[in-house]
């Protein structure tokens, strides 16, 4: 019958497990402090609509708020330096997350399933986005990522139905594998320049994307990178592309026509395959041959 607590400013750690599924609970209020939040201390403590987070916090443990899915309104306080695994998994009603600069680790799958989240902002202190740290975000729509980034890791905005706006400008970024697969709200998608590689399925299932910019700085599309587009028609190549992997355009319906650029040496199998209303393939000096079935099924091709 638990539903409210209070912990004072002598506390510095809740233990793991300390709240774990007290089903009645809804408030808690913690004092300046409070240093470390470990594993499951309020897992599945799902009416919990309020917490306040003190300054004095440096770390919040895996699973730490995991199906807290009533929990509103969340600060993460700018002394944190690590959000861990699941630590906000299925916490349905967070609408705006700021992740602050303190922040170097955040852990997989951190808010994954926020299907109420809209809108994030991702501090300077992440480098690396790890497996699905928004995956299932249903109403994310506006990201802006604002640190040196190296990595968007595997899956890590997968089925993020809703996204529109991506700003992501800084860092020499690698996009992991299915990091944005079905994202049905791209519709004009530009890759930027400090993009350096695509990785397999990276956006495979766009079903709404319809035009394709792929920056300066990519040297490789992964295997079904851009798979499945159903509505994929104009594709521009940047001029520092070397490969193109298996199946990279493959069941992309309604593609018009494409360059590839003479930096091209590679072509993977099957690349093509099924884009039934392609008419023109432009190839580069690069290219000397054409692998397996390279446009197997895309009958407009003489």
């Amino acid at each position: 019958n638990l539903t409210e607590v209070y912990i004072p400013a002598t506390v510095e750690r809740i233990d793991a497990d300390a709240f774990m599924w007290c089903d009645s609970l809804t408030n808690v209020f913690i004092e300046q402090g409070l240093v470390d939040i470990e594993d499951c201390a309020f897992k599945w403590s799902k009416n919990i609509a309020q917490v306040v987070l003190p300054d004095s916090l440096t770390r919040i443990g895996n699973n730490a708020f995991d199906g807290c899915n009533r929990l509103l309104g969340l600060k993460i306080p700018t002394n944190v330096l690590q959000i861990g695994i699941r630590a906000f998994c299925d916490c349905r009603n967070l609408r705006n997350l700021t992740i602050p600069d303190s922040v170097r680790i955040l852990g997989d799958q951190a808010f994954a399933w926020c299907s109420g989240l809209t809108n994030v902002v991702i501090g300077v202190g992440i480098t690396n986005i790890g497996r699905g740290v928004f995956s299932y975000c249903e109403e994310l729509s506006d990201v802006r990522i604002r640190g040196n980034l190296c990595e968007i890791g595997e899956e890590s905005f997968g089925s993020c139905s809703n996204i529109q706006n991506l700003d992501w400008l800084a860092g020499n970024v690698q996009i992991g594998e299915n990091a944005f697969w079905d994202c049905k709200g791209f519709v004009n998608l530009v890759i930027p320049d400090n993009v350096m590689g695509i990785s397999r399925g990276a956006f495979m299932g766009c079903e709404n994307l319809e035009c394709l910019t792929v920056g300066n700085g990519v040297t490789n599309i992964g295997s079904g990178a851009f798979s499945s587009c159903i509505r994929l028609a104009r594709v521009d190549l940047g001029p520092h592309v070397q490969r193109i992997e298996g199946g990279a355009f493959s069941r992309d319906y309604q593609l018009q026509r494409i360059v590839i650029p003479d930096s091209v040496t590679y072509l993977g199998d099957h690349l093509f395959y099924r884009c039934s209303n392609l008419p023109d393939v432009v190839l580069g000096d690069g290219v000397t041959t054409l692998p397996f079935r390279v446009f197997y099924e895309s009958p407009k091709l003489p």
